[in-house]
């Protein structure tokens, strides 16, 4: 039995050509090129749901009601990269918008300008 969490600290990420030569092409299309291994489950879904993204999937599986592994992806994430997070059901996405988290987010977006 696997105690505790595992945390990739370094991992290659795509170069940005080929990320974007993926603009324009619906999901559905890459994850059947794929071997329908690029889709994730429904329950996982945007915050804003008229943003569309662009990037690298920087993924964070965490047990329910933890954030935790939310704070060090946000901590760890380059640009280019967009955090999905799976929290097992939770309904996590009520407590990760809170002030501070939007705060820390647009303090982290104004260090990469």
């Amino acid at each position: 039995m696997a105690l505790g969490c595992r945390i990739r600290r370094n991992f290659e990420r795509p170069s940005k050509e080929l990320v974007e030569a993926f603009r324009g092409i619906p999901v559905a299309n890459i994850d059947d090129n794929c071997g329908k291994i690029a889709a994730v489950d429904s329950s996982i879904f945007p915050l804003n749901p008229k943003a569309r993204l662009l990037g690298t999937a920087f993924t964070v599986n965490a047990p329910a009601g933890d954030n935790l592994l939310f704070h060090k992806a946000l901590d760890m994430a380059q640009p280019g990269d967009v955090i999905v997070l799976a929290n097992k059901g939770s309904r996590m996405e009520l407590s990760l918008s809170t002030t501070a988290v939007v705060s820390l987010l647009l303090s982290r977006i104004w260090q990469m300008l």
